[in-house]
This record gives C-alpha cells, structure tokens and sequence, in this order.
C-alpha cells in the first residue's frame, strides 16, 4: 500500500482539486463497499432498490461542492444512480434516512459544517487517501476481492 510519501510525489504537477477528485473518488468507493453486504450488494438508502456496489453511486446528503464535508462518510452514503442523479439526491426521502440513521442535530451540524471552509493540503489528502486505501483493502478482503 502507497504511504503517504509515495502518494505525494505521484502528485507532483496535480492541482490540489485534483487531487481533492482523487481522493473524494476512493472515500465514495469506501462508502459503497463497505455497505456492501458478503454478496457485494447494497441497498439505495432513498429508494430501497438493491444492486451491486460498483453500480450504485454514493450520494451526498450536504452538497459535496463543500470541503468541509466531502470526505465525511456519515454525509456519504449509496444510492442507485436514479435517486442519485435524476431525482437529484432524492432529498425528501434522504431527509428521512439521515433523521432514522443519525438523527436530526447530526443532520444540522452537517449541513452548518458545509457551509464552512476548510483548507485542504496535498499532505492531509494522501495521508487520507492513504487510510482509505487501507480501508478499502480491508473491504475487498471481507468480501472475497483480494
């Protein structure tokens, strides 16, 4: 697994959003797999529907323009790709699975910490890919991915 070092000179000449589209793309992956059931199945939180993880998006419940909150998994979660991107986060029902899931305080402070700036560095980003990464592969082995 890359440390964090190595990850940084890989970067070397990347903008710091695009390392940002980096490591947003590893933390939904995250999301995803690790919702996924022994069978790689998850279920859309806002419809319900049932697929496997590589297929389902992972939506955002504050917008994940914010980079206060892009990379914070309890504001992540996996939903099919209509609910996702052509209901637009089918936020009525999100609503309803973030109050059941987190309860309401937790939904506030989310969407006040989106509204937050936060200054993200090349050395914060892969340290957090680098965790990520580890996550994942902790993922792919539960589930039989190697």
């Amino acid at each position: 697994m890359d440390k964090p070092e190595r990850i940084l000179e890989r970067w070397k000449g990347k903008t710091l959003s695009e390392c940002i589209k980096i490591v947003a793309r590893d933390v939904q992956y995250l999301v995803r797999i690790s919702a996924a059931d022994a069978d790689g199945l998850c279920q859309c939180v806002t419809c319900g529907k049932v697929d496997s993880f590589k297929a389902m998006d992972a939506g955002h419940f504050a917008s994940r323009s914010s980079l206060s909150t892009i990379f914070d998994t309890t504001n992540i979660h996996p939903q099919c790709k209509r609910c996702n991107r052509y209901l637009h986060g089918n936020m009525g029902t999100y609503v309803l699975y973030m109050d059941e899931e987190y309860g309401y305080n937790h939904m506030i402070d989310l969407l006040r910490r989106s509204q937050d700036d936060h200054d993200w560095t090349k050395e914060s980003l892969a340290e957090l890919r680098h965790q990520t990464k580890l996550a994942i592969k902790k993922e792919k082995e539960r589930l039989g991915l190697g």
